[in-house]
């Protein structure tokens, strides 16, 4: 069993693996490899999401400062990861960089406020528990 945050946390390293390929892949010119790194993230980081929508934030529905700008946040991420599968589509390197540039600013404000959230939920490091299974799927 481990944390739900030390779980989230864990998988950054992922994200930014695949993160690293995608824009490693459009810089060189590596159309195809750029796809595969960019659906890889987005079906890491929409999985990443949901888990904190379902064990953190549904559960601090009535509390709408933090929580409700990290689900905008959600939102935010959803459509700058639809706007790099865009400019892929078009070959536009410019503008998938800055799309990736933005979604790596995001993601840290991100992850730095679900930190900050933490102490609403009653969590410290080794409470709000999850099965280790749950982290299964992220490669590492």
């Amino acid at each position: 069993m481990q944390s739900i945050f030390s779980m989230l946390a864990g998988e950054h390293a992922l994200h930014g693996d695949l993160f690293t390929r995608a824009c490693g892949g459009v810089r060189e010119g590596d159309w195809g490899g750029a796809r595969q790194a960019l659906a890889a993230l987005t079906e890491a980081i929409e999985r990443h999401l949901r888990i904190e929508d379902d064990c953190i934030l549904r559960p601090l529905a009535k509390i709408q400062g933090p929580v409700g700008t990290l689900r905008v946040e959600h939102a935010q991420v959803r459509g700058v990861l639809l706007r790099m599968a865009e400019s892929l589509a078009e070959l536009d390197r410019s503008a998938f960089m800055k799309h990736a540039g933005t979604l790596r600013l995001v993601l840290q404000l991100h992850y730095q406020k679900r930190e900050a959230i933490r102490p609403l939920t009653g969590s410290r490091p080794g409470s709000g528990r999850v099965p280790e299974t749950s982290g299964a799927g992220t490669g590492r």
